[in-house]
């Protein structure tokens, strides 16, 4: 998408809302293992964009071109 539109793509991520007071709908509740969770699939993302071949974190595995 970057590279479609002349390197003007913006990515905007965020822990997303969550709480007792949003249905349960099995999301990581914990505030801190969000931000876990957000931060290495940030990483992931980055590295995906590189071209590079895998990511092996605590939260998500990757192979290039495999089902994560």
């Amino acid at each position: 998408m970057d590279q479609r539109s002349g390197e003007r793509a913006i990515l905007a991520v965020g822990v997303g809302a969550g709480g007792p007071e949003m249905p349960s709908t099995a999301e990581e509740l914990d505030l801190r293992r969000r931000a876990e969770q957000l931060d290495e699939g940030i990483d992931l993302v980055r590295e995906l964009w590189r071209g590079g071949g895998s990511c092996h974190g605590r939260h998500y595995r990757d192979e290039a071109g495999a089902p994560a």
